[in-house]
């Protein structure tokens, strides 16, 4: 019974492995600034407004936030 225990163990353990070792492209652009990655600041700042989300894979939200029109810039990160 302790060698089923510690072998489903030792297979978790490998599975995290391999997901760090993954190469996850949607953090690739999470680390570009706005001239690198093609987008654009708009010239009118005064009608902008900030909007808060909260998600489990904060990259891909922020990669799917920065696809939208009139997202000017998506940021993510920690809270608490």
């Amino acid at each position: 019974m302790k060698k089923i225990f510690f072998a489903a163990g030792l297979a978790a353990f490998a599975l995290v492995l391999a997901n760090l070792a993954v190469d996850h492209s949607t953090t690739d652009t999470a680390f570009q600034s706005p001239e690198s990655s093609g987008q654009t600041t708009p010239e009118n700042t005064n009608n902008l407004a900030i909007a808060t989300f909260a998600g489990g894979c904060f990259w891909c939200i922020e990669s799917t936030f920065e696809k939208l029109e009139g997202v000017s810039n998506a940021i993510s990160g920690y809270s608490g």
